[in-house]
């Protein structure tokens, strides 16, 4: 846990220091890091809502820890929050939160994206197959099947997420096509691609609890 904390303020802490001196820290006036910190926080304590947005419709939604309805799906027993990392996937120099819903026994279900914008903090909904693989660069992996499969990188504009594919394979009855930033490759030339994706750093996943939070959220 503690190599964890000390992998993430090394990543953002060295965003801070590139923006702003390090004494800004102590002035009364937030840093851009910090306010975007403290709004997290505030949703994650369910202090304040958050703007939940899923194919085209949005609604204010306070975060829940345990849910029973979660993006037009239905749980008889709750699903939970057990895990969140901190990640940069659009390279604005600010992070998101990404927190993983799972089930009673520890199997992933879906995401949760909280993305900070203009004052309003939005949540994005991912099942699990979309979003199998993030890198600290920004790529993600989303999956259909064992050859339908492929990376990408999100765009967020004004509440709104898409995903632009980077590359993919994809199976047309028995031809399996493969593809990178939108021109045919062969599947070897495919394969050395996305190896190189998977060796890219990965986010640091931590225990969601309120103290876990609370110590990476205060570095800001």
């Amino acid at each position: 846990m503690k190599q964890g904390l000390r992998t993430i303020l090394l990543l953002f802490l060295s965003s801070i220091m590139l923006l702003t001196p390090f004494t800004a820290l102590a002035e009364a006036t937030p840093t851009p890091l910090q306010t975007v910190a403290q709004a997290y926080q505030a949703v994650l304590g369910a202090q304040t809502p958050y703007t939940f947005c899923a194919e085209g419709v949005s609604a204010q939604l306070t975060f829940g820890r345990s849910v029973t309805e979660w993006n037009g799906y239905s749980f008889t027993d709750p699903y939970s929050y057990k895990r969140f990392c901190l990640t940069d996937l659009d390279a604005d120099n600010l992070p998101e939160v990404v927190l993983e819903l799972s089930d009673a026994q520890g199997t992933p279900f879906g995401f949760i994206l909280l993305r900070y914008e203009g004052g309003v903090v939005y949540g994005f909904p991912f099942v699990y197959r979309a979003m199998e693989w993030i890198t600290l660069e920004g790529d993600v992996f989303f999956s259909n099947g064992a050859a339908d499969n492929g990376w990408g990188r999100l765009h967020f504009a004004a509440g709104t997420v898409t995903m632009q594919p980077v590359c993919a394979m994809q199976t047309d009855g028995n031809t399996v096509r493969y593809t990178i930033a939108g021109k045919a490759v062969t599947e070897k030339e495919y394969t050395a691609y996305t190896e190189q994706l998977q060796q890219k750093k990965q986010p640091v996943w931590l225990a969601f609890d309120t103290k876990t939070v609370q110590k990476v959220f205060a570095q800001f």
